[in-house]
Parts: structure tokens; C-alpha cells; sequence
């Protein structure tokens, strides 16, 4: 029994002491992951390189080592690249430190593959690029080139009209020059030259300074146009038509009027519920003119079988309510199936803004029925962003939004934001309710809460608002009507009558409409846009002021061609006070000047001024703004601009009796968020103790 003791005993102190080693030698080392580098290529450059490699890594934790597979991979994914910057002779240096500590160097160029040795296992992978020569193109000529001008041609295969002449804007690669001829030979087909031949007769390539010289050789053939189309619409089985119609479009021929032209004869027939329908389009005659042909064609409409609608179904939501679903889509069951409604439906749930994808089939129920099933995957609910921006008032301006989505499981949406700058403090809750009173017509309810030093008095205003909105397509618009409640405070105003009114509440009803046909909202450069803005508040309506407020805006933006803008603006403001003897709240003056008005003066101090010289905003004003724009790069510009405002401190002196003006010149920068821009405004007829001019920094188009 002694003996199994001691034994027992030995047993003991030898797992106590295997666990004491255990604990003091502590966890097992977690091993770092490996890493990929790119040089050589720019701050920028590389960083962008370095994100392609990323995406070569297989999802989940990263690698520990890199096996020789990965390395070529991101090798020849890196050379790629470069050919396509323009780099057409790149070299690429892999330097990789393997796990015993060893270095191995390898060379890359796009002739040469060498294989690393296998196997291998990197911890750390450097990619050292070395570019070249960048290739660009030096001069482009047209031969044989009638049916288009050389001048519309040549954006195809490069960027032009910059001041600055720069070589990344004609950067030149084979795949370039192929998609360019691609792009020239389908503009000359639109055209209705579907014969023509492009192709390069010349081209000269200087692999010292990157230069080249390419001829681009056309012939066009003749110019067909259409002259008629007949129509003809079969029945199922039937060998007659059941209608028959001769159409004169007069156009070009080409395979995208002969797209569009079958686009539009299956969607009559989609109206009447043939889904099925097929169109077949035939050559009937040639007629020569002196200038080309003339073609005649023949339409044959299959309409296929008459098809209704079954059930519509919803599959894949999990928190959306089916109600919700269905009051968007409205789709019934018995209708004609016609899939172009189907699918404004289905972007109609994709306009909700809850779901991440949505899809839509159609499954047969039956010889002429057939179910309609979308499918749906829902997206986040809560979404936050952090805001940014700058002007030369407020300086850095800074905050978040918040916003969640699909609220109660009815596609509901709610959205916080909070800013703050050195000028202003401001809060706001939008809540939105979509198809709440008919087809997408929105309900919203708005409150926020504003304090803002202005440049003669401090401006506090807090706001609740409900209304509803929706998109017009008879006038392409966006319309708003809500009615505004509104707590109105004027603080340290510098001016101060015996009428002057610096508190009250506003009661109102106001209307909106945007109509923008800008060809971009952050740096248009065609098109225009037409603002209206209606506040009629009312004592009636829970305040106790009345006044009616109406500002109508308006831009205009034309491309001169070499690289030059006009951009035109225009606006108009007007306040009264019509069937009341009070004055009308000094928050509701105008004050005009600033970085998106007149810019010859900060924010609000080319409103009209009192005997004293004190600031007190206008009644009515007319800003007008005139920009010409040089582009120097693509990224970088300079604008040289006039703007002037006519004002009026009382409604009798409508529209304006004092002008202001003010001249200059700035840069612009473009940026994913709007253009950056530095610009100086002189004012050409200052007032006493009005600036003889500002200098602004500020983010976004002026008007």
C-alpha cells in the first residue's frame, strides 16, 4: 500500500509540473498575417494597385503565406494593369521574403513569365512597378470621313478640348485603338451607313518618347434610309393577318432603329396581353436615290397566346409585409399579363429602398395563366454616413446621418441628421411613408431645429412639417405640398424699427417643384433646371403673421465645344404681406451675397442696408450669374464669372431699386462630391462699408 502511494504520489507531481511548463511557456503563438506591397507607381497608384491584388485573396481570414501561384497571379495582374494606363513595355521586380527568413528577386515584363519555384511559401510579397514610357497619341487623322465630322469623331478615341495639353487624356493602347474603330464603325451605322468600313492605315509609334501617330482610314458605302415598313399581325394559327398597316418613318436604317423598331411593336402587343408575341423583320425592296437607298421592309407579328395574370407572390421577404409589398406592385389577378408593367412593378420595389435586389418570373399556372413571382433580398435596416464640407462662411462643416429603413416592416423610413460648423448648429428628423395616399405619393414629416449667426443678426428657427410629394411625368417633376409650422426668432439684429417684427410663429402652406434636366446634379455640364418655391403662411392656418413668399430659380449649362462651358443662372425672390398691417418676419428677408450668389461678398452682405448702414435683408431681389468655364485637364479648370443682384428693402420699390456687382476668376478641382473650388470675387460698385471683395474655398456648383 506504501509503494501505490509513493507512485501515486510521483503521478501527481508530475502533472502539477507538466502544467506549471504549460502555463509559463503560455499560449501558442498566433501567427501574423502575411503581406502583399506595391511602389513605384505613386501615392495614389499604388494604393489603387494594391486594392486589385486584395480582391485576388479568397474571402475570410487573411493568408498566412503566399504560394507561388498567388505571386504570379498579382504579377500579371499588376503588368495588365499598366498596359492599360499606357504603359506598353512595364517591368515589374517581385521581391519575397519566404519563412525560413531566405529572399528570392525575380524580374516581370510582358514577354516574360518566369515560374517561381514550387513550392513556396511568402510571408511578405513586394511589387516594385516601374511604368516606362507612356504612349499617347500625337496626332489623329480622318481620311474618307464625310458622314460625320472629324471633330464629332474624335472623342471616341480621345479626350480633347483641355488647355493643358497632357498625355493621360490620350493615352494610347491597342485595345483602345480597337474599341475606338468599334465605336466610330457603330456611330457611322446609327447613321444608316451599315456597310461602312473603319480600320487604321497608318500608324507610327515612337518607343523613345511614347508618341503616335495614327491615320484612321473610312469608307463609308451608301447611306440607307428607311422608307417603309409594313406591319402585319398574326393571330395564333392563322395564316391572314388580322392587321395590316404601312408605317413612314423616313430614318437611317441600322440594327438599333431595327432594335427599337421591334422594341415598340412587341410592347403595343404587350398592352393586349401577348407576352409571348415575336416579331420577324424581312427586306422587301432596294430603291437607289442619288445619295444612297431607300429600304422597304415587312414586319411580321406573331402575338402568341393570350395570357392573364394568376397570383403574384412574394418570396425572400422576411420583415417586409406582404400588404406593403402588394400596394407597390398592384398587380391583380385576372389582368393581362403585360410584362412591361410587370417590370415597372418590380422597379417600383426596388425604388423602396429596402431591398438589395429584386427580381421577377413569370411561371405558367395553366394554357393561359401564368403567376407572377418576385423575389426579393432585403437589405440593412439602420445606415449611418459621415458629412463633410467646407465654405468660406461657415468654414469646415461636419456631422452624421442616421437612417433606418423599413420601419415597422412597411417600407417606412426614418433619417437624423445633425451638422455642425463654426457658423451653425443644425438637427433634423425626416420621417417618410411611401404610396401612403395613392401611387408613389409620399407622406413625410419634418422637424429640425437651426441656429445660424448670420452676417448682420442670429437666426433661430424651428421647424415641424407634413406634406406629401411625388414625381410628375406629364412635367417631368418633382412636386412637394406641406404645410409648415414654424417658431421664427431674429437675434442681436443690427437694425432695429418700431414695426420690425423678430419673433413669431409662421403658419404656411408651401409648394415645391424641381425640374432638373441637368446631365449631371454634381458638375453639369448640359442641360437645365427650374426651381419654384410658393409660402403662403396665414393666421388662419395656427400662427400669427401672414406674408406670401415666392422664389423661382433657373440654370442653364451649354458645352462650347475646346473644352468650354457657359453656365447661366437666374433667380427671383419676393416677400409680401398682402390683407395684413403687420411687417413681415425678419426671417423671411433675403439675404443675398456669398459663394452660391454674389461672390464679390460673404454670405448675406449684399442685402440692402438701412441709413445707418446696418443690414437689413430685402423684400425682393433678382440675382443673375454668368460663368464661362475652360477646362485645363480633366480634372482641373478655370472659370471666369459676372454676377449682379438688384434689391429692394420694401415691396414698393419691386423688382429691385439698387444693383450690386461683382466680377472674378477661380479654379475648380472635380471631385467624386462636386467640384472643389477656390475663386475671388471683386465687387465693381461697393457701398460704403461693403468688402471691395472675397476670396471663397468652398465644395459644390455655385448655382
Amino acid at each position: 500500500m506504501r509503494g501505490h502511494g509513493v507512485g501515486t504520489d510521483f503521478l501527481a507531481w508530475c502533472l502539477l509540473l507538466a502544467g506549471a511548463v504549460a502555463a509559463s511557456a503560455g499560449p501558442a503563438p498566433v501567427e501574423s498575417p502575411a503581406r502583399m506591397e506595391v511602389s513605384g507607381y505613386g501615392f495614389f497608384g499604388d494604393r489603387e494597385l494594391g486594392r486589385m491584388l486584395r480582391l485576388l485573396q479568397p474571402s475570410g481570414p487573411p493568408p498566412t503565406t503566399y504560394s507561388a501561384n498567388a505571386v504570379e497571379d498579382g504579377a500579371m495582374m499588376l503588368l495588365s494593369q499598366l498596359v492599360r494606363d499606357g504603359y506598353l513595355k512595364p517591368r515589374l521586380t517581385v521581391t519575397l521574403t519566404l519563412v525560413d527568413g531566405s529572399t528570392v528577386v525575380r524580374d516581370w515584363d510582358p514577354s516574360l513569365e518566369p515560374l517561381l519555384p514550387r513550392p513556396l511559401a511568402a510571408n511578405r510579397v513586394r511589387f516594385r512597378v516601374r511604368g516606362g514610357v507612356l504612349y499617347y497619341y500625337r496626332s489623329l487623322d480622318f481620311v474618307g470621313l464625310q458622314g460625320m465630322t472629324a471633330k464629332k469623331a474624335r472623342p471616341l478615341f480621345v479626350k480633347g478640348g483641355f488647355l493643358v495639353p497632357l498625355k493621360s487624356p490620350r493615352v494610347f493602347t491597342p485595345a483602345r485603338l480597337d474599341q475606338s474603330l468599334t465605336g466610330l464603325r457603330s456611330e457611322l451605322a446609327r447613321r444608316g451607313f451599315e456597310r461602312a468600313d473603319v480600320r487604321v492605315g497608318r500608324l507610327t509609334r515612337d518607343d523613345r518618347s511614347g508618341a503616335v501617330d495614327v491615320e484612321v482610314v473610312v469608307h463609308e458605302g451608301v447611306r440607307v434610309r428607311v422608307r417603309c415598313v409594313t406591319v402585319q399581325v398574326f393571330e395564333p394559327g392563322e395564316a391572314t393577318p388580322k392587321v395590316t398597316e404601312t408605317r413612314t418613318p423616313v430614318v437611317p436604317y441600322s440594327r438599333y432603329w431595327l432594335q427599337d423598331l421591334i422594341r415598340e411593336l412587341k410592347g403595343e402587343q404587350y398592352r393586349h396581353g401577348f407576352p409571348d408575341v415575336t416579331v420577324e423583320v424581312t427586306e422587301l425592296a432596294r430603291h437607289p436615290e442619288p445619295d444612297g437607298e431607300q429600304l422597304d421592309l415587312l414586319a411580321k407579328v406573331q402575338t402568341g397566346p393570350h395570357i392573364q395574370i394568376g397570383r403574384v407572390r412574394f418570396e425572400g421577404s422576411q420583415k417586409t409585409r406582404q400588404t406593403a409589398l402588394a400596394g407597390r406592385v398592384r398587380l391583380k389577378p385576372g389582368e393581362d399579363l403585360d410584362p412591361l408593367r410587370v417590370e415597372r412593378s418590380r422597379q417600383r420595389l426596388s425604388r423602396l429602398g429596402v431591398f438589395s435586389e429584386v427580381d421577377v418570373n413569370t411561371v405558367p399556372e395553366g394554357p393561359a395563366t401564368r403567376d407572377v413571382i418576385f423575389g426579393v433580398k432585403e437589405g440593412k435596416t439602420i445606415d449611418s454616413s459621415l458629412l463633410f464640407g467646407y465654405g468660406s462662411y461657415e468654414m469646415l462643416r461636419g456631422g452624421i446621418e442616421v437612417e433606418q429603413i423599413n420601419l415597422w416592416g412597411r417600407a417606412h423610413s426614418a433619417r437624423l441628421r445633425a451638422v455642425q460648423s463654426f457658423k451653425s448648429s443644425q438637427v433634423g428628423y425626416l420621417y417618410n411613408i411611401p404610396d401612403l395616399v395613392g401611387e408613389e405619393v409620399n407622406l413625410f414629416f419634418d422637424a429640425s431645429t437651426l441656429r445660424r449667426e448670420e452676417v448682420s443678426f442670429v437666426r433661430e428657427e424651428r421647424t415641424a412639417a407634413l406634406g406629401v410629394e411625388r414625381y410628375l411625368d406629364a412635367i417631368r417633376s418633382d412636386v412637394r405640398v406641406l404645410y409648415n409650422y414654424q417658431f421664427l426668432n431674429a437675434g442681436d439684429v443690427q437694425s432695429l424699427t418700431s414695426t420690425q417684427i423678430n419673433n413669431a410663429r409662421a403658419a404656411a402652406l408651401v409648394v415645391d417643384v424641381t425640374h432638373d434636366r441637368r446631365d449631371n446634379p454634381l458638375v453639369p455640364r448640359s442641360g437645365y433646371k427650374v426651381l419654384a418655391n410658393v409660402e403662403w403662411a396665414s393666421t388662419p392656418l395656427g400662427g400669427d403673421v401672414d406674408y406670401q413668399r415666392i422664389e423661382v430659380a433657373g440654370s442653364w449649362h451649354l458645352e462650347l465645344g475646346g473644352g468650354r462651358f457657359v453656365h447661366l443662372g437666374l433667380s427671383h425672390g419676393a416677400a409680401l404681406t398682402l390683407g395684413s398691417t403687420s411687417d413681415l418676419p425678419f426671417n423671411k428677408r433675403f439675404f443675398p451675397g456669398g459663394e452660391d450668389s454674389v461672390r464679390g461678398f460673404q454670405q448675406g452682405q449684399a442685402g440692402c442696408r438701412d441709413a445707418q448702414g446696418k443690414i437689413i435683408g430685402a423684400r425682393s431681389y433678382v440675382l443673375g450669374n454668368v460663368e464661362l468655364e475652360q477646362m485645363l485637364t480633366p480634372t482641373w479648370s478655370v472659370v471666369g464669372f459676372v454676377d449682379g443682384v438688384g434689391t429692394a428693402a420694401d415691396i414698393s420699390d419691386y423688382p429691385a431699386n439698387e444693383g450690386l456687382y461683382a466680377a472674378g476668376a477661380g479654379v475648380r478641382f472635380q471631385t467624386l462630391v462636386g467640384p472643389v473650388r477656390l475663386e475671388y470675387g471683386r465687387v465693381l460698385n461697393p457701398r460704403p462699408l461693403d468688402p471691395s471683395g472675397t476670396l471663397h474655398l468652398s465644395i459644390g456648383f455655385p448655382f
